[in-house]
């Protein structure tokens, strides 16, 4: 018995995005659709509330959900969305995942990288800064770390390589 059909899943995810109003550095996709909302999608698709931003992990999955189900991302406001994970970039290349502030690290670098890519729009990112901040997360065990500093494991190797794939992919790898 099938209970989510494709259809369904991607209203909801649709569902999801911010409001694109007169905030765009708070455009993107949320955890859910009702969040600060009591349940009303209608009013939470149309009425943003303060702290009602994306959250750049949500904004890179609901993206590659959405592809992967067929959308054409049509109903994306790309532009704004891109805006949105331009104003989670920090000075020091790195991304936090929402605009209230988080904690910062290489998931998030990886995050805003796939989402570029999938929208086909690099301005959201500072590719020296992105680059710079991969490079300075090299440990001195010859591997990289989730910051810069920090030790190394073998799971930021991979998003490392990841991100040199799609920095590449934009030209500036």
């Amino acid at each position: 018995m099938q209970y989510f059909s494709k259809e369904c899943f991607m209203f909801y995810l649709h569902n999801s995005l911010t409001p694109t109003g007169t905030n765009l550095d708070q455009c993107g996709f949320r955890g859910c659709p009702m969040l600060g909302h009591s349940y009303d999608t209608e009013k939470a698709r149309h009425q943003q509330i303060p702290f009602d931003s994306s959250n750049i992990a949500m904004t890179y999955t609901s993206l590659a959900s959405l592809l992967i189900l067929g959308d054409d991302l049509s109903r994306v406001h790309k532009k704004a969305v891109i805006q949105g994970v331009k104003s989670l970039q920090q000075a020091d290349g790195s991304f936090v995942s929402v605009l209230e502030g988080s904690e910062y690290d290489m998931r998030f670098v990886y995050c805003a990288c796939c989402i570029c890519h999938m929208l086909n729009d690099w301005s959201g990112v500072d590719m020296d800064k992105a680059a710079s901040y991969i490079v300075q997360s090299l440990s001195y065990e010859g591997a990289f770390g989730q910051r810069p500093f920090n030790e190394a494991h073998g799971i930021f190797i991979d998003i490392r390589y990841s991100k040199q794939g799609v920095l590449g992919a934009s030209g500036t790898g």
